[in-house]
């Protein structure tokens, strides 16, 4: 159990260094193609809307809010395809991590999955239903 445990950690780790390459990579990109001011105004957003998840408050809120309302309609749209290929690449993350998960609970048949087809077919063999 405490073996399990431990791989939960560790996949989750890797999880977040996924995530935080992609994200990184993404930063980069938009300083370089939008600049530094495009930028900080996108991770402003993202840092307030963080916080708000944490604790939203009146003052997180109107100050996201304020944000937003101050950009003009072509920045808006920039800000909201930034934000839609993020979370495209938090996807992709998340993706490959349960492609991780899927690949180490069938080296160890005591750590298929509930409800997964491997433990149903395993399920079966024990058995003898073909």
């Amino acid at each position: 159990m405490a073996q399990r445990k431990q791989t939960k950690v560790d996949t989750r780790s890797l999880l977040a260094r996924d995530v935080r390459f992609l994200t990184t990579l993404l930063g980069d990109v938009v300083r370089e193609q939008e600049g530094y001011r495009f930028f900080r105004t996108v991770e402003s957003i993202r840092l307030l809307a963080k916080a708000i998840r944490q604790k939203a408050t009146p003052s997180l809120i109107n100050r996201q809010k304020k944000i937003i309302r101050s950009l003009d309609l072509k920045t808006t749209y920039k800000v909201a395809r930034t934000f839609t290929i993020y979370f495209q690449l938090v996807n992709i993350a998340e993706e490959q991590e349960r492609v991780r998960r899927i690949l180490h609970y069938e080296k160890d048949p005591h750590l298929f999955q509930r409800m997964s087809l491997a433990n149903l077919f395993r399920q079966l063999r024990k058995r003898n239903i073909g």
